[in-house]
Formats: C-alpha cells, structure tokens, sequence
C-alpha cells in the first residue's frame, strides 16, 4: 500500500515499545474465518470444495478410516450458492451502473474535475483494465455471500528525494492516479469503527483503526526456499482529521516455525501521513435480509452433505452379495432320500470354492443361490429429502428470482404466485441497488478526497432489472397512450421511463441524447390531441402527402396512367400535347 501524492513526512515517535505478535494478531468479535472459507467454498464451487470435503462430510461415530477416506471421494456438490448469488447480480446489473457530479438538467452533461484522470478511472479502476461498474458488480456478489465485501483506496508512492510544488507536478509522475483494489473478508482482522453520519436511507459506519493481515513469500528468486514467509500487518490509524498508516512484519517462517505470541514484530514503514480523510477502506455491509449466504448457505451445506452420503453409501452397496440358501440334509419321515450332494452338511463351503474355481456348482434339490442386496428404501428416503431441501432452497430464491427451475413444483405453479415472487424480487433487488449505490458513492468520495477534489457524487442506473419489467412498461405506455391525460411533463417523464428502460446498456451520453430527443419532440400541442387525433397525427406523420404547388413540367413529364381517358378535346390516341418549356 502507498502514500498518495501529498503525503507527509512519517511520523517519528521517541523510544517506541517493542510490538509482539500476539498485539496485532488479535481478532475482532465478529471476525469469523472457519464460516467464511466455508461461504467461499460453497460459493466457488469445483474441484476445491471436493478436496476440503472434510469440512462438510462428517466422519460416522467408529467409521474406519479407509472408509471414511472412501466416502469423501464419493463427495458430490451442485454449486446452488453460487448460482444464486450470480442470478440475483446479473438481474441487478442489467442496466449499467454511472456514478458522476450532479447536473441540474437531465439533458447536460456533468462536469468533472479532472477530466482525463476520472476517464480514465471509470474505464479501469483497479490497474487491471476493470471498469468501475465491473468493479462494483464483483464487490456486491462478495457482499451477497459474505453480507460484507472490503474495497480498498489507494495511490502511487512519492518517489523519494522528489519535490512536489503543486498539482501539475503529481501529475507528470502520474502520482494522483488513484486505484481500486479487493481486500479479501478475512483478511481485515481487527477494527473500530463508528456510525457514519449521513442522510440518507444506507448509514454504515466508518473506521477508525483498522488491521490488515497479509503474507509475504520470495517469489523473485526461482531457487529460493518456497517454504519460507513471513506475516504483515499494516495498520490504519484516523487521529485528529490525520490518516496514517504503518507495516510491520514477522521473523522469517515455515509451517515447522510458527510465529509465537511473545515474538517481537519488525517494524517496516513507519507511521505515514496521508491527504485521505478517512479510512480508504470502504465497506459493503447488507442487511441481514439481503444476506444470501445466511439464507441459503446453510441449505446447501446440508444438500452437500446428504448428497455425498448417499452417494458414498450407494456406491458401497452397488455388488449384491451371493448366497447359497441350504435345503435340509435329513429327509422327511417316509419322504424320498435326497441327493447325495444335499446331503452334505457342509455343501455351502465348498460352494463358494466351486464358484471361485470352477465358476459353477452343483446344489441339491432343495437348496437355493440367491444374491443379497440392501432394499434401497432408506436410499429413497435420502433422495426424498434432498429433494425437499432443493425445493427449500429454490425457495429463498423464488423470494429473489424472476424464475425457478422447471421442477414439478415450479411447472404447476399459477401465474399469480410468480407474479408475487416477482413482485418480492423486484423490492429486494431495489434494496440492493440502494445499498449498491451509496457504496459507489462513498468510493468515489474517498478518490476526489485523496486528490483533494470537493466534489459531490450521485449514482444512477440499477433501475431495470429484467425484461419482463421492460415488456410490461411498454404495454403500460401502449394503454396509457389510449388515455388522454393533459400533461405534457406526465407524457414526457414517462416516455424517458420506458425508452431508457428498453436500453439499459446505452452510455450516458446516448442516455442524454434520448431524453433530450424526446423533450424537444413531444410537444404541448400534441399532448392537447385527444387519442384518435394523435393516432391520426401520427399516420400522417409517418406517411406524408404530396407536396402542392410542384412544376407542371413535372406532372407532363410524368406518363399517363394506362386506366386514364385522354383528357377532353383531345383527339383518340392522339397524346396530349406539351406545353413549351418555362411556361405555365
């Protein structure tokens, strides 16, 4: 991490305290590694989570080891998390999502501070070719999982031994070109942090000191022992309006010498002042209701564990066991003698040699081959109740998603329940947008603020969110251009609704230019026409008459319809004749 381009000399402190291990590995309450990587995993999906299968696949009470390795390789998993999380994004992000200064028309376009920088931060956000709204879409799927997603704000180091005068200076080195990067959930280790004072319906809360943990390996030298490493911690600090950062680090490691919490940390960058005026680590945090790993992932927790049972089960029982079923060796009071294979009382051992060796076996007339094999009853019963709890989780997502999977329940459903689970999907994804938003906001609040830019932020976008909102707005607009409502701003405002709505991927200069279209082309006379007046405006609109008043020479020169009579006074097949050219 590194100072932006003002930022001031370190902060010397006399005689500092030795730091150990154990002060800055310190967790905060609700810092909760073994639920994350577990979140992660069910989310991620794919060969990862079959070889971590032990988190999830219990070992039965006195289970062989052999058997228990068995069963994990048996484990099986649908990445249902994921596909929620990706469904519920991909519905949200349908329309683009544009954050810029407000303007006091719709038609104008917003002015930045910084032209070619915010161009050029909005295209690629994090040095990694990402626009912004990519950026944004990754951080809310995280926040979907996690319920929280961590962005951190950060600038080019100052190289050393050079001045800066002023603002030209930073940017000849390309020193204010702040960047974007992800801080993963668990590495954010300890922190306070205060409510945030806003306006507005998202409130959040901003830090005051943060801890971020990291690992740092030798990766330049190919020969260099891959095994060693060492732990960091760079700390955050908000005192007095005056963000400061510092980094330390641990001795040299390896999995044979973990660090102790008596082990004395070795003090990197010393603390650092910046021109950020907060924090730059902005967080995502969604309500519990909008939290979709709380709500499905335990679900799908179970579905994975029950499905990898069953299947290890199943494949332990797929050869049914033979068995040799012995007819008595005695005969019935005054019955017939039996053979003399049957009467040998220890036939059934010498069966199974038979069958080994030979591949067939004589057997009396009374005994009986059969092979023996589990019912299956209790498997049906497990995939009864898998099944239910697919349909649970299709249920949290039916509170979410437009649609369902084509399962027997879902084909029966009525019209008005998916209308309903519309309905609920549409409201949740609104929450989302304006948790989205003011994120993107905040963001950009730290940039301009790093750069020592006042600027104010409005996002936009995020408003349709499938295309079955889109028809229904167009058969909206249809009957409501058979009513006559005698507003021209109604009739405009809701004609920039469902244009923009039919094209949310349009940029915002094409966004502007739509609604400056349509301002200037419906007019107040129109609006007075009643519908069939319109309708007829419109007819003749599209398909104008011809022009009065053109050149006689035009009409002679044009031929005579074949259907037409020569004009009166004209001899029979005689063409009429020309008038002199110029004259009328």
């Amino acid at each position: 991490m590194a100072t932006p381009f003002a930022a001031l000399a370190p902060i010397r402190t006399p005689g500092p305290a030795p730091v150990t291990y154990g002060q800055l590995d310190r967790k905060h309450k609700d810092w909760n590694g073994d639920l994350w990587e577990r979140l992660r995993l069910l989310k991620k999906g794919g060969y990862e989570i079959l070889e971590n299968a032990r988190l999830f696949v219990p070992k039965y009470p006195a289970e062989n080891s052999d058997v228990y390795a068995f069963r994990l390789k048996q484990a099986s998993y649908i990445g249902l998390l994921g596909k929620v999380g990706g469904y519920l994004v991909g519905s949200l992000f349908s329309e683009s999502l544009t954050v810029s200064p407000p303007t006091e028309d719709a038609e104008e376009a917003p002015k930045l501070p910084d032209e070619k920088f915010y161009t050029e931060f909005f295209d690629d956000c994090d040095l990694e070719d990402t626009d912004y709204a990519q950026f944004m879409r990754q951080a809310v799927y995280d926040a979907l999982i996690f319920q929280r997603a961590l962005v951190g704000i950060d600038m080019p180091a100052k190289p050393e031994g050079v001045e800066l005068n002023n603002r030209a200076d930073s940017d000849a080195l390309d020193i204010g070109r702040a960047y974007l990067y992800r801080i993963d959930i668990d590495a954010l280790i300890n922190w306070h942090s205060v409510p945030r004072s806003t306006k507005g319906p998202i409130k959040g809360s901003e830090f005051v000191w943060a801890v971020i943990k990291g690992v740092e390996e030798n990766r330049e030298d190919p020969l260099a022992d891959q095994s060693k490493y060492r732990e960091t911690f760079k700390v955050w600090r908000l005192e007095g309006g005056l963000v400061t950062w510092e980094k330390w680090r641990t001795r040299e490691l390896d999995d044979k010498t973990p660090p102790k919490p008596e082990d004395e940390m070795e003090l990197v960058t010393p603390r650092t002042a910046t021109t950020f005026k907060s924090i730059p680590i902005e967080e995502l945090r969604l309500p519990e209701e909008l939290w979709v790993g709380n709500a499905a992932g335990p679900m799908c927790e179970e579905h994975f564990r029950d499905r990898s049972m069953l299947k290890g089960d199943m494949a332990r029982s797929l050869h049914e066991v033979g068995y040799v079923k012995q007819g008595p060796e005695i005969p019935a009071v005054h019955g017939p003698l039996p053979s003399e294979v049957q009467q040998d009382p220890n036939r059934g051992h010498r069966a199974q040699a038979a069958v080994t060796n030979k591949g067939w076996v004589v057997i009396g007339s009374q005994d009986e081959l059969g092979f023996a094999g589990p019912s299956g009853r209790a498997h049906e019963l497990v995939v009864q109740w898998l099944d239910k709890v697919k349909e649970e989780i299709q249920g949290v997502v039916n509170t979410m998603a437009l649609s369902v999977s084509n399962t027997s329940v879902a084909v029966g459903r009525s019209g008005d329940s998916k209308r309903e689970d519309k309905s609920a999907t549409t409201i949740i994804l609104q929450a989302l947008a304006l948790c989205t938003k003011e994120a993107a906001k905040r963001i950009m609040r730290h940039v301009a603020q790093a750069r020592e830019e006042d600027v104010e932020w409005v996002a936009s976008g995020l408003n349709t969110f499938d295309r079955e909102e889109r028809t229904v707005l167009v058969e909206e607009a249809t009957a409501l251009a058979l009513v006559n409502i005698p507003s021209p701003t109604h009739r405009r405002l809701h004609m920039r609704e469902v244009a923009l709505a039919t094209v949310p991927n349009a940029t915002p200069d094409e966004r502007r230019d739509i609604i400056k279209e349509i301002n200037e082309n419906i007019s107040d006379d129109e609006v007075a026409l009643s519908p069939l007046e319109r309708t007829e405006a419109m007819t003749k609109a599209q398909n104008p008459p011809e022009l009065a008043g053109e050149d006689d020479d035009e009409e002679d020169d044009a031929p005579a319809p074949a259907a037409k009579k020569p004009p009166p006074g004209k001899g029979k097949g005689k063409p009429p004749a020309k008038k002199p050219a110029g004259k009328k």
